[in-house]
């Protein structure tokens, strides 16, 4: 695959954790920020992805973007971001903000939630498969905080939804299409639709429309959004 495009959703209420004063991208955990353990450690990044082609999405109405821009400026200057006036609802929406600033349609996205660290087992090769139209990785859980995939004999999604354990794949919270039509031809649609939960539209539930997607078992080491409900 030729180099990827990544959009990083960060404009939810939960991006700032006030029990702990600081951007939870930038939570020091065990050493390391959060953000380095997940995005910038991720096994296709400096290969198919490269900081020229990431997009940072924030909430004006959010605490700690100063902090968090401040960061990524010193750190990986070469990282692009928008910030959304209002919160949107749900992930999917703050990442579709961003696909006006993508360079080249035909290239493939990454929607990154950049909160679950993992490293992958077996092929390396997430898109091995030419038809593939989207890949979301995945781990085994039985915790509803995740979202989950139903697939086939061969990992194709069957059924993908929002805190409700209909299998033992949880998504890893990283979302791939080979290219950014898919979405804009499947936000419409996913919108209209009873997949919304709570009222808002998260990333998972739209590979319930996109077809010829697979899930790829991937290994979970940390999952730091119930890192922080436990840390209260």
């Amino acid at each position: 695959m030729d180099h990827l495009n990544c959009v990083v959703p960060l404009a939810g209420p939960d991006f700032y954790i006030k029990s702990t004063g600081i951007a939870k991208p930038l939570y020091e955990y065990e050493g390391k920020r959060i953000i380095e353990r997940t995005l910038f450690s991720r096994e296709w990044y400096g290969n198919e992805l490269i900081d020229e082609n990431i997009i940072f999405v924030l909430c004006g109405k959010n605490e700690g973007n100063e902090d968090f821009l401040n960061y990524i400026s010193l750190e990986h200057p070469n990282c692009k971001y928008i910030i959304v006036s209002d919160h949107t609802q749900g992930a999917l929406l703050s990442a579709m903000c961003a696909l006006p600033m993508l360079d080249e349609s035909n290239r493939g996205l990454v929607i990154d939630l950049a909160d679950i660290e993992y490293t992958l087992t077996g092929n390396k090769n997430i898109f091995a498969n030419e038809s593939w139209a989207g890949v979301v990785p995945y781990f085994i859980s039985e915790d509803l905080n995740y979202s989950y995939l139903q697939l086939d004999s061969n990992n194709r999604i069957l059924k993908a939804i929002e805190k409700q354990v209909i299998s033992k794949n949880a998504s890893a919270g990283t979302y791939f299409v080979r290219n950014i039509n898919i979405l804009y031809e499947k936000v419409t649609e996913y919108l209209a639709s009873e997949y919304a939960f709570n009222g808002s539209y998260y990333v998972c539930p739209v590979y319930n429309l996109i077809e010829d997607a697979y899930g790829f078992q991937v290994e979970m080491k940390n999952c730091f959004s119930t890192y922080f409900k436990k840390l209260g």
